[in-house]
């Protein structure tokens, strides 16, 4: 019996992975109910944003629950929402609590799958029980708040599946759809205009646009219009003041130029380095690739993936937001495994798993708020990126007779 489940590890062993990461959801579940905790305050806001599109009440700037409880997603996104407004609260958070529960479980085994296939990675049963420690934090809020950032992130992975696969229309219209949830994606786009995927980049924007104009259907079109304006009102006063979260990259340059040079430009000089690094990088891969079509797809992967897990980092977000980067902390982990990496490289991916995952409130107590206030998440980010990108441009050989950790 031992032997067979150690073979079925061996063999799958994102298993392990699927059953701690269904037991903790069920565990969690149990545990807000217990201590009457279960708010889903996220959810909560859609829930309430959507009963007053129904009710001809204010959608946008409306604190509909605690914290930041603006609705700040396009309002054809209400759509999906409006058939839970007819179950009590309790039921419908329920069910998308489910939802929510199928995400933290499956998604990060699509991506896995991806990065195994084009990074060459061979993962073991131990690598999925660290990954669970380091991204459980996440997990735990996206849960407890009712998010759907893995929902979104699970959604540009089968972009980009599809992309590798060839399937251009159907990448577009489901890029199309993500935007109008969430508009940070539009940082691919560039990436598909240099690689001249033109297809889906057409789609992909005329899906965007007829996604606006949709609740003309049921609102009309002045009372859409109105909501669209106040939507992109909405998205601008959230990100109005970016420099001040923590997490993000021109805190650090506000803490540090911004010192003696108040007036320093940080958001712009940022945007434009980090545009410019991102051109440079994808402008090499594309000479590289002359006559090459097998780096191809690997290259677009490590690109898409790098841009994905930028956005906490350029836009004012909670911690969770952060599970955006989780395709580079599985990579990480077993890239830590299975590759004769350099000791610089693996004390860069070391620093960044334990700044990005170890923040866990019950252990550190106040320490755990200076960690957040003072964006040690977003430089753990910062940190797996580079150590992404370094070693994907110069990957070593893996230890062939390394034995594997079950």
């Amino acid at each position: 019996m031992s032997n067979k489940l150690s073979e079925t590890l061996q063999n799958k062993p994102w298993l392990v992975y699927v059953i701690l990461s269904s037991l903790f959801c069920i565990l969690f579940f149990i545990s807000l109910w217990v201590n009457d905790r279960f708010w889903l305050n996220d959810f909560k806001v859609y829930f309430a944003a959507a009963q007053a599109l129904q009710n001809d009440e204010p959608v946008y700037g409306v604190i509909h629950t605690l914290g930041s409880g603006f609705f700040k997603y396009a309002p054809v996104c209400l759509l999906p929402f409006i058939p839970f407004t007819y179950l009590p609260y309790e039921v419908a958070a329920t069910l998308f609590f489910v939802l929510v529960s199928f995400a933290v479980i499956s998604v990060p085994v699509f991506a896995s799958k991806l990065c195994n296939r084009y990074f060459g990675l061979n993962p073991c049963a131990l690598c999925w029980v660290v990954f669970l420690l380091i991204v459980g934090v996440h997990l735990e809020r996206e849960l407890h708040l009712g998010n759907v950032n893995l929902m979104v992130l699970g959604g540009v992975l089968w972009v980009l599946s599809d992309l590798l696969k060839g399937k251009q229309t159907r990448a577009g219209i489901v890029l199309g759809i993500v935007l109008l949830f969430k508009l940070h994606f539009l940082v691919l786009l560039p990436l598909l205009f240099l690689r001249k995927m033109w297809r889906p980049l057409g789609i992909s924007v005329s899906v965007f646009g007829i996604g606006t104009l949709i609740p003309i259907l049921y609102l009309g079109f002045s009372k859409n219009t109105e909501l669209l304006q106040q939507w992109v009102q909405t998205i601008a006063i959230h990100n109005g003041s970016v420099e001040l979260s923590g997490n993000t990259l021109y805190h650090w340059l506000d803490v540090t130029v911004g010192a003696f040079w108040p007036a320093f430009p940080s958001q712009m000089v940022i945007l434009a380095l980090v545009a410019l690094l991102i051109l440079f990088w994808v402008l090499k891969h594309l000479k590289s690739e002359k006559g090459r079509i097998d780096s191809s797809s690997s290259n677009l992967v490590m690109e898409w993936m790098v841009l994905v897990a930028l956005i906490p980092n350029l836009v004012i977000t909670d911690t969770e937001h952060f599970l955006l980067g989780a395709p580079l902390v599985y990579t990480g982990l077993v890239r830590m495994r299975r590759l004769s990496l350099s000791v610089p490289q693996r004390m860069l991916i070391i620093v960044g798993l334990i700044l990005y995952g170890m923040n866990w409130g019950d252990l550190w107590g106040e320490t755990s708020v200076w960690i957040t206030e003072n964006g040690m998440l977003g430089l753990g980010n910062a940190l797996l990126i580079l150590a992404f990108i370094w070693i994907g441009e110069n990957p070593p050989q893996s230890k062939k007779t390394e034995p594997a950790l079950v």
